[in-house]
């Protein structure tokens, strides 16, 4: 270090010399720190620790270059491009809100979807409620290798393909197992009959045999049980607000299928109808007022009429003065008339009043 300073003659000299040694080390760190908030990405990263990897960037950013601070919405953007693609939709869906959440807020939900996340992926089934896979070259079902399932119980084979339309099941026969089927809400349900069918693969050649193939009723399903909660309000809105009357008329023809039979009030007024029937808020009324003639024209445009006049008019254009609420109309034929009628009434009132026209105030039809 002293031989940067050897050459110096006063303290002050030698001051500068460090300064101007240690900002070039600074300007090379801050480059580093530059391209590496730029690249950085999650990876194997948890929500916690990537958004602290990056905090600690910009921090360190900050001390070394006071001018260059970087705001929450800058960090926001550079967090959420190097988040991993289960997130996407997620922050697509936060983007949407009316209101931004702030960092601190962004992070804990991003926290709350990864252990969402986690959760939904450490679900396993047991070995003998996994589904068979298929071998193209083949075009035959047989169950996982052991490294294909790692839970799986050795030496057990796993379930079959099951449909919930008898109709699709030939060679039918009642099933006397003890085998149950995971639905999505940890239901199981119980496994009625078990047969045979054929399927066409993605690629259309020759169809395949599926042999014991599960026969669940429909009934039984996660969907039918919920029927006990349905409403005519959750159908009215399944349906896009649709009309109560036309939602009972659906019903009574049974135009839908799998709507229930349910009890439909036409005289219900929903609340989400009434506010999207709602086009815009009153405007608050204006207490400006125009201080000399011709300050503020109002003009607005009537028309077409049916009945045209005996001159053949079939519109009029109106100019209303905002300080003596003076009105003069104008008849035309046609609404391409209008710029020429304004034409004629700015030379009109120029030569009554001996003013001229400031701002001129229509609803652009």
């Amino acid at each position: 270090m002293l031989e940067h300073i050897r050459d110096e003659n006063t303290p002050k000299e030698a001051w500068d010399m460090f300064v101007t040694l240690f900002s070039k080390k600074n300007e090379t760190r801050l480059q580093l720190l530059e391209n590496e908030l730029l690249a950085i990405s999650q990876r194997d990263m948890t929500i916690a620790q990537y958004f602290h990897k990056v905090k600690l960037i910009c921090r360190e950013i900050t001390e070394l270059d006071p001018q260059s601070v970087i705001a929450e919405a800058r960090m926001k953007r550079i967090i959420i491009h190097g988040l991993r693609p289960e997130y996407r939709s997620f922050v697509t869906a936060v983007q949407g809100w009316p209101v931004q959440p702030s960092l601190v807020e962004f992070e804990n939900l991003l926290a709350s979807q990864e252990a969402m996340v986690k959760q939904i992926g450490g679900i396993t089934l047991k070995s003998e409620e996994e589904a068979l896979y298929t071998s193209k070259s083949r075009r035959n079902f047989k169950p996982p290798s052991k490294e294909g399932y790692k839970n799986a119980d050795k030496g057990k084979r796993c379930s079959n393909h099951m449909t919930g339309d008898q109709n699709k099941v030939q060679d039918v026969k009642e099933y006397k197992g003890s085998r149950m089927v995971l639905t999505a809400n940890n239901a199981r349900l119980p496994v009625a009959q078990t047969g045979k069918t054929k399927i066409m693969p993605g690629n259309k050649s020759d169809m395949v045999s599926l042999h014991n193939v599960y026969h669940v009723p429909a009934e039984s399903a996660y969907v039918e049980k919920t029927r006990k909660n349905e409403t005519s309000d959750l159908w009215h809105a399944r349906l896009g607000h649709v009309g109560y009357h036309k939602l009972k008329l659906i019903m009574e023809k049974s135009i839908l299928k799998g709507l229930p039979q349910l009890k439909v009030k036409t005289n219900i007024i929903c609340a989400g109808c009434q506010y999207g029937k709602a086009h815009k808020l009153p405007y608050k009324e204006s207490n400006f007022r125009a201080k000399k003639p011709l300050e503020l024209i109002h003009s607005d445009v009537f028309g077409p009429v049916k009945q045209t006049s005996v001159s053949g008019m079939r519109y009029m254009v109106t100019f209303i003065d905002d300080y003596s609420r003076y009105v003069w109309v104008f008849f035309m034929k046609e609404k391409s008339e209008t710029f020429s009628k304004f034409l004629e009434f700015k030379t009109t009132v120029k030569g009554e009043v001996r003013k001229k026209i400031r701002c001129l105030r229509s609803d652009n039809g």
